[in-house]
């Protein structure tokens, strides 16, 4: 698929946008050039008019017409709250030389000449900390039933661990975590997102895909079953496989960060929060 160039990426995205103003109803559309390509953030009032999932097969008709162009939808009103918890991605994508459109009565703004960055880098370091703490504590509990000997137990707690992980890395790619407690398929489409996790699971290696949906399997086996079965050698591999994928998250979670403070620290226009 080839990507639009630079020089009429803007057109296209405009007349991406007014195409879909003929049959949605849109609060506010942004065009953001991620590692994947470019990047419609489309927001849509939440009105009982129109359903957030009604929106997606037009759009998608729509984009079959502009190769090279892929979008996020969300309700204005999320990003928003999404913002005052201090959601990075969202303060990534919602900038002002990035906005294409907005509905002249659109009655949630999202920009005003000052905000306290300072404090909002203070409380993502906050959120942050604190999902690593939770990280750490199913850690904790994974290697306490490994040295027990209760290697279903541990593949349980290890399953949780991993659930954080991807909570937290959901955040980042998503400005939301996906609500499914399938290791596999989150860590599928988070690889859409964030290329560098495939280096930690090759999903198209069968080995890995077992030993992924083996612990999967540990979510209810352990709890509503009692045969659920697995080898030291397993989980301490899936354990090796945490910790690369831990350290992988976090060190986007940091760069995320430090882009936010450079990015807003002399900016003139900023997020309303």
């Amino acid at each position: 698929m080839e990507a639009p160039s630079s020089t009429d990426v803007l057109g296209q995205a405009t007349s991406i946008t007014g195409r879909l103003l003929n049959m949605l109803q849109l609060d506010q559309v942004y065009l953001y050039e991620s590692p994947s390509g470019w990047e419609l953030i489309i927001l849509v009032p939440n009105t009982n008019e129109q359903h957030i999932i009604e929106c997606v097969p037009l759009i998608n008709m729509t984009l079959t017409a502009y190769p090279g162009f892929s979008y996020r939808l969300f309700y204005t009103t999320e990003v928003k709250e999404g913002l005052k918890r201090g959601n990075l991605l969202f303060f990534a994508f919602c900038r002002m030389e990035r906005l294409v459109y907005i509905r002249p009565d659109c009655r949630v703004k999202l920009f005003a000449k000052s905000c306290d960055c300072e404090k909002t880098y203070s409380r993502v370091k906050a959120m942050m900390e604190k999902e690593n703490t939770r990280m750490d504590a199913f850690r904790q509990g994974t290697q306490f039933y490994r040295c027990q000997g209760n290697y279903p137990l541990a593949a349980f707690m290890l399953h949780q661990h991993f659930e954080c992980i991807y909570r937290f890395a959901g955040l980042m790619a998503y400005g939301r975590a996906k609500t499914t407690h399938s290791l596999k398929n989150q860590h599928k489409d988070l690889c859409f997102y964030l290329p560098e996790l495939r280096l930690v699971f090759n999903l198209k290696d069968a080995s890995d895909i077992r030993r992924v949906i083996l612990l999967d399997e540990a979510y209810i086996a352990t709890r509503y079953h009692h045969d659920y079965q697995i080898s030291k050698q397993e989980l301490d591999w899936l354990m090796d496989k945490s910790l690369e994928l831990v350290g992988r998250v976090r060190d986007l979670a940091g760069q995320q960060l430090e882009d936010f403070r450079q990015q807003y620290a002399q900016a003139t226009d900023h997020i309303c929060l």
